[in-house]
């Protein structure tokens, strides 16, 4: 199943990712009617009674999104690096944008 996000600067800008209810991906998985799925570090809930797992290491999508999201956040938040993350962050300036993950 593929679901697209919106992620909103403004959920960048003003939340805290460390915020698992409050974090973009929690709140643009709840505008895409998925309430019953939140980013923990993983997508976690469950879906038609099905339990959701995702994590960077096993869903190359979702590994994509937070590398763009950790990027956004390394723009104004020095915590987050290569080496805290294992991402390859490259500070860009936060925006708006759809991301289409798979599930």
């Amino acid at each position: 199943m593929k679901i697209t996000l919106n992620i909103l600067k403004e959920d960048i800008v003003l939340d805290n990712y460390l915020n698992s209810d409050n974090c973009p991906i929690t709140k643009a998985l709840h505008r895409a009617g998925y309430n019953n799925l939140k980013d923990t570090g993983s997508i976690e809930g469950i879906i038609n009674e099905k339990i959701i797992d995702i994590s960077e290491d096993n869903n190359e999508s979702y590994k994509q999104l937070l590398t763009k999201l950790f990027s956004m956040y390394a723009w104004f938040n020095t915590t987050f690096t290569n080496s805290s993350t294992g991402l390859d962050i490259i500070p860009i300036n936060p925006e708006s944008f759809e991301h289409t993950i798979t599930l």
